[in-house]
């Protein structure tokens, strides 16, 4: 949901896809008003506001990446960024949490 690019372009011949995209569009400016509400701190103490807009986080949030090792074994291999550390604690995500669902996730594999 970067944009409401493409709502127009896409033409459907079921109501219920439909009313799915209607809903995924309703669910999508949830969470993006959701974002925009709870980093409003990083703009106000930021000299570059338009670092931390929401496309601009969102796309720092899609950054954090999870790889597969040759094992099987999902981890996370580079550390995370300035950026991605002060947009994690705006939403009250705390680091350890990641690296516990990554275990957990790793848990349920075997």
């Amino acid at each position: 949901m970067k944009a409401y690019e493409q709502f127009d372009c896409v033409r459907y011949h079921d109501i219920k896809h439909l009313k799915s995209k209607n809903l995924c569009l309703f669910v999508g400016l949830i969470l993006r008003n959701e974002v925009f509400v709870r980093t409003k701190s990083l703009r106000n103490n930021c000299k570059d506001r338009k670092a931390y807009t929401t496309p601009e986080i969102l796309n720092e949030l899609s950054c954090i990446q999870a790889t597969r090792d040759k094992d099987g074994k999902y981890s996370k291999k580079t550390p995370y960024t300035k950026k991605e550390k002060a947009t994690l604690q705006a939403l009250d995500i705390q680091l350890n949490v990641i690296e516990g669902a990554l275990n957990r996730f790793n848990k349920n594999l075997v």
